[in-house]
């Protein structure tokens, strides 16, 4: 009679979709399990779920259960709170204590107020922390995360956003270029001289160089980070007893406004272990592990922004260990179009995963800085501030209103559209026999953003494929690879390749040449010239179709995101009025060039369509086709047949 029961009313089974398991625990069910397995193959079937809950037997295992439970709990928190005390006698703060037990401070609160001994021996283990601080303490220091360390040499707190810059410089990749823009007066300065202070600290044998516009500015930072090694009484005596001796009475004599040397620096090293410099003092000479450019350049340097990015890769980038070893972290504000980062952006010098943007105002309308300026104020700020708010506060010169295709582009990410595949479910694409040709579009460069764009096209829409977008490709050989696999992945019918410059010499190389013949593909010069703001074959002119939602972009999943990023962001920032080099606009060229083809073909379909139309109008009003010739009421032979 028990195997009469189906597998999923078996109370005894660990199912989730088990019915008979709704209200019970998984101690519960466990006990089930191991006291009901008798009863159930028994063939007295009359006994139920609840008869086992009230059985005796049952409840005597779970309350015997509930108790080791219990007592598990206990040990292990009594562990805890030993390790605790530990930590407090040996000079750690309560935050630190608490961190490296992986408990909260309320949770530590909580045990001292409901355990009065335990709250004795916290305080005990304080005192004791306070008076002697162990080696142990001192090696373990250097583990501890920025946020526990500032708060406990200099007693400030650390918000989000400066942990995030924090992270963001900890995992900036060894030889790149990590660019951090944000809004002025958020304390990034601070945080940079904190986050300095602690690295040497740590490792006496760094070198760090600090540049900022003007060599007074980064004197003040040396000043602080200077009189906190030196004031080993003082406020900030906390870091020699963390990290031991930081100041030689001897040797700090000799440290000079803008360098100084640590104690434990290496003898044989001529270079200092920080070093302050503004842009146009003297770098050479110098080598650093750390390389910080802390605002560089303001409204005042803004016409030397050409002259600021060729001593940037001359004297500066070049004093690198090894040439491309050791981190360099520019961290300031967007000034202007043109100005230094956009440049360096444009240049390669910076790549794109390599920069990190945080404006004032997220998208849900709230502050991205709200310790330091709240929501309620932004009202204020944005009237005051005017056309300068988005320059200035949303790091985008460009602005928002201006920019041709920001609201456009919402309409071109389509969420049910990815790469490669069609969503049938939802989306209908384009029948085969309506794809009027299929364009491998290329806006190509050595140094700078080489976009090479699939699409396909109808009579009415645009459906991009695949996009490949590099910063400095380096060799010509890499586009000519691409193209290939484009043509041959989505079988195109048309290549368009700029012919001028470094893009002539690629629409006329001997491997585009063998590839359009090889696989039947016809290919297209485009030159941009004047025709970029020509009105009706303009780059512009695509912001319609665009908003009429004419123009698809793969957007449904994280790969086709990853991969259109460049595109939506580009879309997003361009604007007629801006120079060319002004900002990156690589993929938005890629597909206004296809743009201008496929804008032309139609007119030509659409004007041999007419022609035919007004043929058969004028050969029906004629007479000409079904209808008898002659003219009317006159004999023909068609009626001397009839």
């Amino acid at each position: 009679m028990a195997n009469a029961f189906p597998s999923w009313f078996d109370p005894f089974l660990p199912d989730v979709d088990n019915p008979l398991h709704e209200g019970l625990t998984e101690r519960e069910i466990d006990h089930l399990q191991k006291a009901g397995r008798e009863r159930l193959d028994s063939d007295d079937v009359t006994s139920s779920l609840w008869a086992i809950r009230d059985d005796p037997a049952f409840e005597k295992a779970r309350l015997e259960g509930l108790q080791r439970y219990q007592l598990d709990l206990r040990a292990k928190r009594i562990k805890r709170q030993e390790r605790l005390l530990d930590l407090l006698e040996g000079g750690y703060s309560t935050d630190e204590a608490c961190w490296q037990v992986n408990v909260t401070k309320a949770t530590f609160y909580k045990w001292c107020s409901v355990d009065k001994d335990f709250d004795r021996d916290a305080k005990n283990a304080k005192r004791a922390g306070q008076v002697l601080v162990s080696g142990v303490h001192r090696d373990n220091a250097r583990a501890l995360p920025f946020h526990i360390l500032r708060k406990r040499c200099f007693g400030r707190e650390t918000f989000g956003y400066q942990q995030k810059i924090i992270d963001i410089i900890e995992d900036a990749p060894m030889g790149e270029v990590t660019m951090i823009l944000l809004p002025p007066g958020v304390g990034k300065t601070m945080t940079l001289e904190d986050w300095l202070t602690l690295e040497l600290a740590k490792d006496q044998s760094l070198r760090c160089m600090y540049i900022s516009e003007t060599g007074d500015l980064g004197e003040r930072t040396m000043e602080v980070i200077k009189s906190r090694f030196e004031n080993e009484d003082g406020d900030f005596n906390t870091l020699t007893d963390l990290f031991g001796t930081l100041y030689d009475e001897d040797n700090g004599k000799k440290w000079a406004a803008r360098e100084i040397r640590m104690p434990m620096a290496d003898i044989g090293n001529r270079d200092y272990s920080l070093r302050s410099r503004g842009m146009n003092s003297q770098i050479y000479s110098i080598r650093g592990d750390i390389i910080v450019l802390d605002d560089i350049q303001t409204m005042k340097t803004i016409k030397l922004t050409e002259k600021y990015l060729r001593d940037l890769r001359r004297t500066i980038l070049t004093r690198r260990e090894g040439a491309i070893e050791g981190k360099v972290i520019y961290i300031g504000t967007r000034l202007e179009i043109g100005d230094l980062p956009s440049v360096m952006i444009e240049e390669g010098v910076v790549l794109p995963e390599n920069l990190f943007v945080m404006p004032l105002v997220n998208s849900e309308g709230t502050s991205n800085f709200e310790d330091v300026i709240a929501t309620s104020s932004l009202p204020i700020l944005i009237r005051q501030m005017g056309s300068e708010f988005q320059g200035v506060y949303q790091q985008n010169p460009a602005g928002g209103k201006q920019n041709t295709f920001k609201d456009a582009v919402r309409r071109v990410t389509n969420r049910r559209y990815t790469i490669g595949t069609w969503n049938e479910a939802h989306l209908t694409g384009p029948e085969p026999q309506e794809i009027l040709g299929r364009i491998i579009s290329i806006d190509p460069a050595l140094v700078g953003g080489n976009a090479i764009l699939a699409l396909g096209y109808s009579m009415t829409d645009i459906w991009m494929y695949d996009l490949d977008f590099k910063f400095d490709v380096g060799k010509m050989s890499y586009s000519e690879d691409k193209i290939e696999d484009f043509v041959l992945g989505y079988q195109a019918t048309d290549l368009i390749i700029e012919d001028k410059a470094y893009q002539k010499a690629l629409f006329t190389s001997e491997r585009i040449e063998q590839i359009c013949g090889t696989y039947g593909v016809k290919l297209h010069p485009h030159t941009t010239g004047s025709e970029k703001h020509d009105p009706v074959f303009g780059v512009a002119k695509m912001e319609g179709p665009m908003a009429f939602g004419r123009i698809h972009m793969p957007w449904g999943d994280a790969y086709s995101k990853q991969t259109f990023g460049p595109m939506r962001d580009q879309l997003q920032a361009w604007r007629a009025d801006l120079p060319t080099k002004s900002v990156v606009q690589d993929c938005v060229m890629a597909l206004w060039f296809p743009f201008v083809h496929i804008y032309r073909q139609r007119a030509l379909l659409t004007s041999m369509r007419r022609a035919e139309e007004m043929k058969q109008d004028s050969m029906r009003r004629h007479g000409v086709g079904n209808r008898p010739r002659g003219l009317p009421g006159g004999k023909t032979r068609y009626a001397r047949r009839h």
